[in-house]
C-alpha cells in the first residue's frame, strides 16, 4: 500500500500490486524542476496504460500538457482529476470542462474522482478496463527501429535547439538596436540586455534536458558572464565615429555571441545526456533532496 499524506512527494519509490492479473504501480510524483520524460520513474516508460493524477483544487499546468503529449504518443493515458469531494458542483463543472478543453487535442478525456471518498473510482476503473480490453503491447524494438527512433529524437532535438538559439539571438540583436543611443548614455545597458538573452536561452536549454537548478544554476551563471563579456569586447568600437554602422555591428555581435553560447551549451548538454543516463541524474537528485 502506498503512503498517504497531505504533503507533496509522499511516495518516494514505486509501489506495486496485482489485481485479477493486472499489475498496478504507484510511482513518485513529478518534482517541481522536472520537465519532459526525464523526471519519470522507469516503470512509467514501460507501462501499457498510465493514469495521470491531477489535483482538482489546482489546474492542469503546461507541464502536465507537455508530459501528457509525449506520453500519449506511445501509450494509452487516462487523466484522473482528484479531490473533487472538496469542490462545489459549480467548481467541479468548471474544472472538468477546462480539463476537457485542454486535453481535447490529445484525445484524452478527464475522469473526476475522489480517492478519499471513492467517488468516481468505478468510472475510472471502467475506462481503464475499456482501454486495456483487447490491447496488444507494441512489439519489442529491433536494433534498426531503435536506431531510427534515436535518429528521429536527435533530429527533433536539433530542430528545437536551432529554433531556441535563433529566437533568443534575434532577441538579443533587436534589444541592442532598440536601446540604440540609450546604451551610449547608460554604460553597459546593451551588455545587460545581451546577458539576459543568453541567461534565458541557457535556462531554456537546461530545462529541456531536465537539469536541476541547484547544480545547473552556477554553470548557467558562469557561461552567461563569459558570453556577455565576449560581446562586451566586440561591441562599441565604431559607435562614436559611425553610429549607424556601429549599431549594426553591435547587433551582429549580439546575435553571434548569443548563438555561439546556445550551440555550445546545447552540444554540452546533449553530450552529458549520453554520458550520464537518467538513472544517474535521478540518483544525484535524490542525494541532493536528502541533504
Amino acid at each position: 500500500m502506498s503512503p498517504v499524506s497531505s504533503q507533496g512527494y509522499t511516495t518516494r519509490r514505486a509501489v506495486s500490486g496485482s489485481v485479477e492479473g493486472a499489475s498496478f504501480i504507484d510511482t513518485p510524483s513529478l518534482r517541481s524542476g522536472d520537465t519532459g520524460l526525464g523526471g519519470l520513474a522507469p516503470e512509467v516508460t514501460e507501462a501499457d496504460l498510465i493514469v495521470h493524477l491531477v489535483n482538482g483544487t489546482g489546474r492542469i499546468t503546461d507541464r502536465d500538457l507537455d508530459l501528457l503529449g509525449q506520453l500519449s504518443k506511445s501509450r494509452q493515458v487516462v487523466v484522473a482529476i482528484n479531490k473533487v469531494d472538496v469542490l462545489s458542483e459549480r467548481e467541479l463543472g468548471d474544472i472538468t470542462e477546462a480539463a476537457r478543453i485542454c486535453l481535447e487535442d490529445l484525445k484524452v478525456a478527464p475522469v473526476p474522482i475522489s480517492a478519499k471518498t471513492s467517488l468516481g473510482l468505478d468510472k475510472l476503473l471502467e475506462q481503464v478496463a475499456t482501454l486495456l480490453e483487447g490491447y496488444e503491447p507494441p512489439p519489442e524494438p529491433t536494433p534498426e527501429s531503435a536506431k531510427e527512433a534515436q535518429e528521429a529524437t536527435d533530429e527533433e532535438d536539433e530542430g528545437h535547439l536551432g529554433a531556441a538559439v535563433i529566437v533568443h539571438s534575434l532577441g538579443a540583436a533587436v534589444a541592442v538596436v532598440l536601446l540604440g543611443r540609450a546604451s551610449l548614455m547608460i554604460p553597459l545597458l546593451d551588455v545587460a540586455a545581451v546577458a539576459l538573452a543568453q541567461y534565458l536561452l541557457i535556462g531554456h536549454l537546461g530545462r529541456k534536458h531536465d537539469q536541476q537548478e541547484s547544480t545547473f544554476g552556477p554553470i548557467r551563471l558562469v557561461v552567461t558572464v563569459v558570453g556577455s563579456s565576449v560581446y562586451f569586447l566586440l561591441c562599441g568600437k565604431f559607435r562614436w565615429i559611425f553610429p549607424a554602422l556601429g549599431l549594426i555591428l553591435d547587433a551582429v555581435a549580439a546575435f553571434a555571441t548569443t548563438a555561439a553560447v546556445g550551440f555550445i551549451v546545447g552540444w554540452g548538454l546533449k553530450t552529458a545526456d549520453r554520458l550520464f543516463p537518467p538513472w544517474i541524474r535521478k540518483m544525484i537528485f535524490k542525494s541532493e533532496k536528502k541533504s
